[in-house]
């Protein structure tokens, strides 16, 4: 699927995948979400891949809660500085 008139080459690729690994599909949605002190900062590739990789010994569930609740709480400093400034 492509949304450009001219169709971009893609490559195969193979992974060793083992039992129990954990595979993160991810749209670049979240990390150009501007948000945290001034509203102009993005939440970044990096933020996001630290906050997984520090995880990733958790369950699938604590994963996914703790990266919303780092995600919207990193939203809410830009809506709290809004309302109060």
């Amino acid at each position: 699927m492509a949304i450009f008139s001219a169709s971009k080459g893609y490559k195969d690729h193979c992974l060793d995948l083992q039992n129990g690994d954990s595979l993160y599909l991810f749209s670049d949605g979240i990390i150009h979400q501007f948000g945290g002190g001034n509203g102009r900062k993005k939440f970044s590739l990096k933020q996001l891949t630290d906050l997984l990789e520090h995880h990733a010994n958790h369950d699938l569930e604590h994963i996914k809660a703790t990266t919303d609740k780092a995600f919207n709480d990193w939203k809410a400093i830009r809506t709290r500085r809004t309302m109060y400034c």
